[in-house]
């Protein structure tokens, strides 16, 4: 533990042993004689804990512990795969972390292979201020709202990558406006438009949710049909910040029921939005009122779209595995990790 610990690709230890542990007390209290199983972070992500397992000689790769032979384990894709991101946080167990357990082989010969290992994926880690990109390699002390806290890609608000992830997805909202990407149905067309929306709005924060949301609809309009660019601007792109703020800050540990009642509030905010704006702003009120059971079909379609997107389909898992989205303001329930 203590060369894992002064190791510079390391990024933390954790062993009751430890005095930084919160169980420490009662580790010497009940385990006077030391145990030999504990998780490391190595700096990198879930990629860079593979490819150290990889090329780690004499530890077996195995699920089982408190073995007479070395053991190692990747548990975020392994042991643990069934769990949610939320639980697999809650229980510290991250893409970069890596269980081992110690066998009865010499310290030296260990020590070896571990060396070998970090050298075969080492990366250049360049010292600098706490904002740098070393930085951001090491573990926070808080759970963020939009952060998994690995090597991840940094999305902070008007960097080049924000801009540009930002921009791709208003160009598909732009693109997917467009009536020969819709399916035809009675009343109108369905289109995907509301996808684009929804998911964005999970995945980013609120401001390049509106960006995506509510300039994106504008645009669409401004491009195809101008009538009600300016109703949709207001209704996407209130839309899109109230769905980004609340799947990210009703409940921390269940994601899949704050993005569900992220995007239901969402699809409301859509309906009475072109509602209003059909009835008072480009059209009549009787239009408004006969388009109304189309509008509830064309936002429970982007909603139920964007929701097998983001979780069945596992996009939100695999967007944060590799984008690191920097809150404006910590989540009123967070707390320290154990």
């Amino acid at each position: 533990m203590e060369y894992l610990a002064k190791h510079p690709q390391v990024a933390a230890v954790h062993h009751p042993a430890l005095e930084t542990e919160p169980s420490h007390a009662l580790y010497q209290k009940y385990f006077p004689n030391g145990g030999s199983i504990f998780t490391f972070e190595i700096k990198g992500d879930s990629e860079t804990a593979k490819q150290f397992i990889d090329h780690l000689a004499i530890f077996s790769l195995l699920a089982n512990v408190a073995d007479v032979k070395s053991l190692v384990i990747h548990p975020f894709t392994t042991t643990h795969s069934q769990l949610t991101e939320e639980e697999l946080l809650d229980q510290g167990i991250r893409p970069n972390t890596i269980r081992l357990s110690i066998g009865t082989e010499n310290v030296n010969d260990l020590i070896a292979a571990l060396d070998a290992a970090f050298e075969a994926v080492k990366i250049t880690i360049h010292d600098g201020s706490a904002g740098s990109w070393a930085a951001s390699l090491l573990p926070a002390p808080y759970p963020e709202v939009f952060s998994l806290h690995t090597a991840a890609m940094s999305l902070r608000r008007g960097s080049p990558l924000w801009l540009t992830l930002t921009g791709l997805l208003t160009a598909m909202n732009v693109v997917l406006s467009l009536s020969i990407f819709s399916i035809p149905v009675p009343g109108g067309h369905l289109y995907f438009c509301d996808v684009v929306i929804d998911t964005a709005a999970v995945l980013l924060d609120p401001a390049a949710a509106f960006i995506v949301g509510g300039v994106g609809s504008f645009l669409g309009d401004f491009f195809f049909y101008p009538a009600p660019m300016f109703v949709s601007l207001v209704t996407h792109g209130l839309q899109a910040v109230v769905i980004s703020l609340l799947s990210h800050r009703l409940w921390q540990r269940r994601q899949l029921l704050s993005s569900s009642v992220a995007v239901t509030a969402g699809a409301l905010i859509m309906v009475l939005g072109y509602t209003l704006g059909r009835a008072f702003v480009y059209s009549t009120p009787e239009y408004a009122v006969l388009k109304l059971p189309f509008e509830f079909l064309q936002a429970g379609f982007g909603a139920a779209a964007s929701m097998l997107l983001l979780y069945p389909m596992q996009l939100k898992k695999l967007f944060r595995q590799h984008f690191h989205v920097h809150p404006d303001t910590p989540p009123r329930n967070a707390a320290p990790r154990r």
